[in-house]
């Protein structure tokens, strides 16, 4: 036992959110990927280097 008392499990809590209406319309879905679409960009050589920077080993 730990000084704050027993460890208790719980049951993960359930509940229901609200969706954001920009995740839900089809229209502005299909708009996103126009604007934002999949594959390589610019920043990738960015992000690559920080993640990397960050590994310990």
């Amino acid at each position: 036992m730990s000084s704050t008392g027993p460890m208790v499990s719980r049951p993960a809590r359930q509940t229901r959110g609200v969706v954001d209406h920009a995740f839900s319309d089809e229209r502005l879905a299909r708009l996103y990927d126009v604007l934002n679409p999949w594959g390589r960009s610019g920043d990738d050589a960015f992000y690559l280097d920080l993640v990397m920077s960050a590994w310990t080993w």
